[in-house]
């Protein structure tokens, strides 16, 4: 789907920490396979967003969406 719409290689490619491995390293194997070549120079993981202490997920159903964030914060800060 990437190589479809953004081509066969990436400078820089990010995910939450928690798909580090297997799910990050799978994603890079398979991508390299696939191409025959280094796919992504820079893989960086970052942290969770947490609200009340806990991961945000949809599936905990903790999540805020943007229209909620908009009534307390203005569009710029919330894009930093």
């Amino acid at each position: 789907m990437a190589h479809a719409t953004i081509g066969t290689k990436l400078d820089i490619h990010s995910g939450g920490i928690d798909l580090k491995f297997p799910h990050h390293e799978n994603e890079i194997t398979q991508c390299e396979a696939h191409n025959n070549e280094k796919w992504v120079n820079y893989f960086i993981h970052v942290g969770h967003l947490e609200i009340k202490g806990k991961k945000m997920a949809k599936s905990l159903k903790n999540f805020v969406t943007i229209t909620e964030l908009l009534e307390s914060y203005n569009y710029q800060t919330i894009r930093i």
